[in-house]
């Protein structure tokens, strides 16, 4: 998978100097929301890296372009290491020489890399994750001090236009500091070693979501108060869901549904957070136009997988109107149909009567009208029943309902 942008690199001028196509100033603070400017200098460290030319990286680095705001340097090394395009050797760089630049006794609030650090660490090239590791060290001496750290990125992160519908969530210190410390630290070398460790790790805390019991049923890492993890988890939820939601960026929104729509995150609570945070990005995805052109981004990963993750987002747990929003994907026959077909199927069993109406209604309307949409048909292979006996099953509810 990579980000495509559509629009020229320097490659393909090399009679120019790069150099002399840096521009004068950036469109917006952030590399995320100024991709025309990140192609130029992203080729220009790239080629940087690759040939050793430390004094480049170091002019590049000391360049008012991306000294002018505390947001831009830090954003062009993040979406540096998460373009996959890069190299690994690249992407590597980048992350070592965020660590670098954090000075322990900054005063900027840096939590809006750490979605783009958990990128790095579900990342199958060992250099890159142990990178991310050295990135979430230097992260934790910064917040274990007492020094008071001002927000950088809330608002300006990400473009405006993607971000408009939804609202970049931030964590509190505290809570910052609990992610670090108790959460991601203790578990580097086994995250350094396996890149699918980052989902058991971060899913299994996310999971904790809106639990409701006693404390001694829930395992809680390096607390003494089981709410505190609840009330924590939630908030995670809430923070990694608005990066998915307002970054409009495929390598990022792919990576961090994987961990929240992954099958360590099985709480029916949990679920139901992640739909209602997620649920108006869902919704977007009900424009042909939007889903095309952000599928449209990648091309080193078959997009099916992509769309499945968008379609998990609704799970076992989910809202009545979650729900309605994977019915509306069935209807519109857009390029989400099929896949919001297989996953009405394992929701079907768990949701009310009134709402097991409202799939049987319209899936069999979708097999009597013989649509092209082959979804329908994998609706009754997932759920091992046919068209007439859930139209049996149909009638016996429409009929409780009278």
């Amino acid at each position: 998978m990579e980000i495509e942008y559509p629009y020229p690199t320097i490659s393909a001028t090399m009679t120019v100097d790069p150099w002399s196509l840096i521009p004068s100033e950036l469109t917006n603070p952030s590399f995320f929301a100024s991709p025309t400017e990140y192609a130029i200098i992203s080729e220009i460290y790239s080629v940087a890296v690759t040939t050793s030319n430390r004094s480049n990286i170091e002019k590049l680095f000391s360049s008012p372009l991306l000294l002018n705001s505390p947001l831009s340097l830090p954003t062009f090394l993040a979406r540096t290491w998460i373009t996959l395009s890069h190299s690994t050797s690249v992407r590597s760089a980048a992350l070592t020489h965020f660590a670098d630049v954090i000075s322990p006794d900054t005063t900027h609030d840096l939590q809006g890399f750490l979605p783009h650090i958990l990128v790095a660490l579900s990342t199958a090239e060992k250099p890159i994750r142990e990178a991310a590791c050295t990135v979430l060290t230097q992260l934790h001496r910064v917040y274990s001090s007492n020094t008071k750290h001002s927000i950088i990125g809330l608002m300006e992160m990400y473009a405006e236009d993607v971000a408009s519908l939804n609202t970049l969530k931030w964590l509190s210190i505290p809570e910052v500091k609990w992610f670090l410390t108790h959460v991601l630290l203790p578990k580097l070398a086994e995250c350094k070693l396996d890149a699918g460790y980052i989902h058991k790790v971060v899913g299994e805390i996310l999971n904790q979501a809106g639990k409701k019991g006693k404390k001694e049923q829930y395992p809680s890492p390096g607390l003494t108060s089981w709410l505190t993890l609840v009330r924590n988890s939630m908030s995670l939820m809430v923070f990694l869901a608005s990066h998915v939601a307002c970054s409009g960026m495929f390598s990022l929104q792919y990576y961090l549904l994987r961990i929240l729509t992954g099958a360590f995150v099985d709480n029916p609570a949990a679920i139901k957070l992640r739909a209602q945070c997620l649920e108006t990005f869902l919704e977007q995805c009900n424009d042909t136009e939007f889903i095309t052109e952000l599928l449209g981004q990648v091309s080193m990963i078959d997009p099916s997988d992509f769309k499945g993750e968008l379609v998990r987002i609704v799970g076992s747990g989910s809202g009545a109107s979650q729900i309605t929003i994977l019915l509306d994907l069935v209807r519109g026959h857009g390029p989400l149909a099929m896949d919001a077909c297989r996953q009405l199927s394992i929701v079907f069993p768990a949701t009310g009567q009134a709402t097991q109406l409202s799939i049987a209604r319209l899936l069999i309307s979708q097999f009597d009208a013989a649509s092209p949409v082959p979804g329908p048909l994998s609706f009754w292979a997932n759920l091992r029943t046919s068209p007439s006996a859930l139209h049996r099953r149909w009638t016996q509810l429409h009929s409780r309902h009278r």
